[in-house]
C-alpha cells in the first residue's frame, strides 16, 4: 500500500488501529460505526492486488464518514432515514437501501474511483467493485435518487455531496476522454 500512496498509508494508520480476518460465506469483510477504527476483512482467492486496496479503501472511507457524522450530524432524522419509504438507490450495490448506506456508497464510490485514476488505472475486470463505467453512471443515479430526500440530509451532508459530485464529473470526463482515445 505505501508504494502506491505513503499519503494513504499514513491516513490508514492515523484513523484504522484494528484489522482482524474473520471468514464469511456471505461478505469479503465491513466496518461497523460502533466500532470506529476498526475492520473485518474475509480476503478473497481470487481478489487481486487492486481489490484489497481498494477494500482498504472503502473501509477507511466508511470509518472517515463515521467520524464526520459523530463532529457534523449528516441526517436531520435517524427515524426517517430508516424508513423504506424513504430509501434511495445505493451507488455500489445498485439497489433501494437505507439512506444512510446510499450516502456512505456515494461517497465510498467516488473514493475508490479517484483511488483508480491516481494509482491503479481503470480495471477492466475488477472482483471487488464494478468497473468504472458502471461504477460512474450508478453513482451519479444514486445522487440523483438520494436528492429527492435532501430534506433528510443536514447542510453538512449535502456539502460533502456537493464536492464529491464535483469530483464525480472530473472522474466522467477524463473516463469519457481516455475512452476516446
Amino acid at each position: 500500500m505505501a508504494e502506491f500512496s505513503p499519503q494513504f498509508t499514513e491516513l490508514v494508520s492515523l484513523i484504522i488501529h484494528t484489522i482482524f480476518s474473520f471468514p464469511s460465506k456471505f461478505a469479503g469483510g465491513g466496518s461497523t460505526s460502533a466500532a470506529i477504527g476498526c475492520i473485518w476483512v474475509h480476503l478473497r482467492p481470487h481478489w487481486k492486488e487492486q481489490d484489497i486496496l481498494e477494500f482498504l479503501v472503502h473501509e477507511t472511507t466508511h470509518n472517515l464518514v463515521f467520524i464526520d457524522e459523530l463532529c457534523y450530524t449528516h441526517y436531520t432524522s435517524y427515524t426517517d432515514i430508516a424508513k423504506q419509504e424513504n430509501f434511495a438507490r445505493s451507488a455500489i450495490l445498485n439497489k433501494p437501501r437505507r439512506l444512510d448506506k446510499v450516502f456512505h456508497s456515494i461517497l465510498v464510490s467516488v473514493e475508490v474511483l479517484l483511488f483508480r485514476e491516481e494509482h491503479f488505472g481503470h480495471p477492466d475486470q475488477p472482483c471487488l467493485h464494478p468497473p468504472t463505467s458502471i461504477l460512474l453512471e450508478q453513482t451519479c443515479k444514486s445522487i440523483d435518487s438520494i436528492m429527492e430526500f435532501k430534506d433528510l440530509l443536514t447542510e453538512r451532508a449535502r456539502y460533502l455531496l456537493k464536492l464529491t459530485e464535483e469530483k464525480l464529473q472530473i472522474l466522467q470526463l477524463n473516463h469519457c476522454c481516455a475512452n476516446l482515445k
